[in-house]
C-alpha cells in the first residue's frame, strides 16, 4: 500500500527502508506462518506468476514493447495473448544471448529475471507490507481480526476501476544472485456488470457470487493501493460471516466493525440479513436491534438501515420513537421510508417526503389535508410551479386522481 504519515507499530515492521536494485526485488515485505504443507503450484500457475513478475516491472518495459513492435508486423493475431504466451521464452533468449556476448545490459538481476525464479516455491499465510498486515483467507478462519481483503486499482476494457477480492495464497519466488520476489495470489470478485455493485456516499455493496478474471490473479503487494481507512475495512471483510463474529455470537464486535468500516463498505444488506437470521435468545436484546442500536449511537443510518429499522418499528406501531430519530436527524429520509410510515402516520410520512423531497408526494399529501397554500410554499422552495416543469406535471397527474378539485383551485390561484 501507499500510505503517508502513518506511523507503524513495531509489531507491524516490515524490515525497513527499500534497498538498491531493481524494485521487483527491493520489496520490503516480511513474511510469516510459513504454510508446510502446501500443494505444489500447477505449471499454468507457474507460467502466470512468472509472466505478471516481468510484465510488472519497469526494468523489462523496454523489452516489452520491442518484441510488442515486432509483433505489429504479424497480421491476424491477438497481440496481448500473444506476448503473454511468448514473451518470456524471447525475453530468456535475448538476455542469455547478451550475456553471452558479454553486455553489460545484461545485468545480473536482469539476466536472473528473465530465467525464471527457482522450481521450489515457499508459500506463507501472513506478510508484512508498508506497517500493513495481510493474512491469507484461510489464516482467517477462526480469527476475529480480519485482514484477508484487497482492494486493487486496475484496467477493465480500457477502464481504471477498483478490483475487489481476498488474498489466498502469498508466494516467495527465488531467483538466481539471490533475488526474491513476493506476490499475492487473489480471487477477484466479478463487479464488471452495474447490478454486481453498488455505492453511495455511505456504502459499497458486492455481489460475491461470481468471481472473474481467474487468469490474472497475481498483484505485488506494492499494487495494492488502498488509502489507510480502506485498509481498516479489508481488515474486517470476512468478519461479519456464518463462521465470524456473528456466528460466534459476538454481536456488539460484529456491528461496530460495520460502523467503523471505511465509507460504510460493510454496512451492507448482506450485513442485516445476517443479524435478521440470527435467532433470538430468550430474556436478550435481538441481534438485529444490537446492531441498530450500535449504529445510532455513532451516528446517522443509511437509507437501507433506516427503511429496515423503521419496518420494525412500524409494524409493532412504534412510531413515537421513529419521531426523536428523525427529530434527531438518525434516519436518512426516502420516497420509501415514506411510504412505509404512511401506513400508519400520514403526516409523519409527509415530514420524511419533505425532507426526501419527493415533491409529487408533497404535493399530494398537502391536498388530500387540503392545505392548499402549503402546496405553493412547498413548490416555490423546490421549484416554480408556475414552470410547468416535469416535476410539476406529476404533482398535477397525482392531484387530479386523488383530488380532481384541487386542479381548479390551483387554476384560479395561479390565474
Amino acid at each position: 500500500m501507499y500510505l503517508k504519515g502513518i506511523d507503524k507499530p513495531e509489531r507491524n515492521d516490515d524490515g525497513g527502508e527499500r534497498g538498491p536494485g531493481m524494485e521487483v526485488f527491493t520489496q520490503n515485505a516480511r513474511l510469516f506462518s510459513p504454510i508446510t504443507r502446501a500443494l505444489d503450484p500447477s505449471q499454468n500457475e507457474r507460467e502466470m506468476a512468472h509472466w505478471f513478475v516481468l510484465y510488472n516491472s519497469s526494468e523489462v518495459e523496454p523489452y516489452i514493447e520491442e518484441q510488442k513492435n515486432i509483433l505489429h508486423n504479424v497480421q491476424g493475431r491477438d497481440i496481448s495473448r500473444v506476448q503473454r504466451e511468448e514473451f518470456p521464452k524471447w525475453f530468456k533468449n535475448r538476455m542469455n544471448d547478451l550475456r553471452t556476448k558479454g553486455s553489460p545490459e545484461a545485468t545480473d538481476e536482469l539476466w536472473s529475471l528473465a530465467n525464471g525464479p527457482g522450481s521450489v516455491i515457499d508459500f506463507y499465510s501472513g506478510c508484512i507490507y508498508n506497517g500493513i498486515r495481510f493474512h491469507t483467507r484461510n489464516r482467517e478462519n477462526r480469527r476475529t481480526c480480519q485482514n484477508s481483503g484487497l482492494v486493487v486499482e486496475g484496467d477493465h476494457n480500457g477502464n481504471q476501476i477498483n478490483f475487489y477480492g481476498y488474498l489466498c495464497k502469498i508466494w516467495e519466488l527465488k531467483y538466481l544472485h539471490g533475488g526474491t520476489v513476493v506476490l499475492f495470489q487473489c480471487e477477484w470478485y466479478d463487479t464488471g456488470h452495474k447490478n454486481r455493485i453498488y455505492s453511495d456516499e455511505h456504502v459499497t455493496s458486492i455481489d460475491v457470487t461470481r468471481l472473474w478474471y481467474e487468469d490474472d490473479q497475481f498483484v505485488l503487494p506494492c499494487q495494492e493501493k488502498m488509502r489507510a481507512q480502506q485498509s481498516k475495512i479489508l481488515a474486517g471483510i470476512n468478519s461479519i460471516t456464518d463462521d465470524g463474529l456473528v456466528g460466534r455470537r459476538k454481536y456488539k464486535e460484529a456491528a461496530e466493525l460495520a460502523v467503523e468500516s471505511p465509507q460504510g463498505i460493510l454496512r451492507t444488506s448482506d450485513t442485516v440479513a445476517k443479524f435478521q437470521s440470527v435467532p433470538m435468545q430468550a430474556g436478550q436484546t435481538p441481534p438485529l436491534l444490537q446492531y441498530f442500536g450500535t449504529l445510532l449511537t455513532r451516528g446517522k443510518l443509511n437509507a437501507f438501515e433506516s427503511l429496515e429499522l423503521s419496518r420494525l418499528f412500524v409494524n409493532q406501531n412504534k412510531k413515537n420513537l421513529l419521531e426523536n430519530w428523525l427529530a434527531e436527524d438518525k434516519l436518512e429520509c426516502s420516497e420509501e421510508l415514506g411510504d412505509l410510515v404512511k401506513t400508519v402516520d400520514n403526516d409523519l410520512a409527509l415530514k420524511i417526503y419533505i425532507k426526501a423531497r419527493v415533491t409529487p408526494k408533497v404535493v399530494t399529501a398537502f391536498a388530500e389535508k387540503r392545505e392548499f397554500d402549503k402546496i405553493l410554499i412547498h413548490s416555490k422552495q423546490v421549484t416554480c410551479l408556475c414552470n410547468y416543469n416535469h416535476s410539476n406535471m406529476f404533482c398535477f397527474v397525482d392531484l387530479q386522481s386523488s383530488c380532481p378539485s384541487c386542479i381548479l383551485w390551483f387554476s384560479l390561484t395561479i390565474n
